[in-house]
């Protein structure tokens, strides 16, 4: 055997790369994805002036085949490289073993977040897409909304029977009381008993700081020590949205 000629032999066509040994497969996706990764930058300076409001769509469309080459081979790069479990191919068209995972990135190279979903777009994700939803806003938000976004994330992963919501407006209020978050929907499934010192401890908590909602909870607190008739409610949110 001509070692000589194996050692520099190119990867061109399928028999090639299914001939090939494990390392120069790698090889090969190696130096694909290097070469779609410098066109794909070569892409993105040329239009690096032009707005957004003026997408340039022929130039955007090629930008997006790059990087969807790019991403083939370092997959398969990768693959080869950690041995996995998963098989590695000559092209796309071949790949059928692939997990989908959301680009971090726009053909532009910019941050790719994702967008505020409704109701039922969110519905009809998986909880595992969910998950994935809430994680990714909660890393590019901050104050409440990350807070909220976590609490979703967490609700998915702990498998808990509260409802999850895809933004803070629809649902997924908590309030915390002695370091224990409470929500409008655990409130529904409370005790008699355990609504009362909820809605007691609410009482003192907002008695110098919000006197309105401190004499909302002193009459849900009353109505329930009364067992009177009219009905109780989580927070003064909660009676407007009822």
């Amino acid at each position: 055997m001509d070692w000589q000629n194996v050692l520099k032999r190119r990867i061109e066509t399928l028999a090639d790369y299914t001939n090939a040994s494990p390392e120069e497969r790698r090889r090969y996706h190696t130096r694909k994805r290097d070469f779609y990764n410098t066109r794909l930058k070569a892409l993105r300076n040329s239009i690096a002036n032009v707005g957004e409001t003026n997408p340039n769509i022929p130039l955007e469309e090629d930008m997006r085949e790059l990087q969807e080459m790019r991403n083939f081979h370092n997959r398969q790069s990768d693959r080869l490289r950690r041995e996995t479990s998963m098989p590695d191919v000559f092209s796309p068209e071949l790949e059928q073993q692939r997990r989908n995972y959301k680009l971090q990135t726009t053909p532009r190279g910019v941050p790719n977040p994702y967008p505020d979903l409704s109701m039922e777009e969110y519905e009809r994700l998986n909880n595992k897409q969910k998950e994935n939803y809430h994680a990714s806003k909660a890393t590019k938000t901050s104050g409440e909304e990350k807070k909220f976004h976590l609490r979703m994330a967490s609700r998915i992963q702990d498998g808990s029977g509260l409802p999850t919501f895809p933004t803070s407006d629809l649902g997924g209020e908590t309030t915390q009381v002695r370091g224990i978050n409470y929500t409008k929907e655990e409130y529904d499934n409370m005790s008699r008993e355990d609504k009362q010192k909820y809605h007691n401890t609410m009482r003192f908590r907002f008695k110098k700081t919000d006197i309105e909602r401190s004499n909302f909870h002193s009459r849900m607190s009353s109505r329930l020590i009364r067992n009177s008739p009219l009905p109780t409610f989580f927070s003064p949110e909660h009676q407007e949205e009822e």
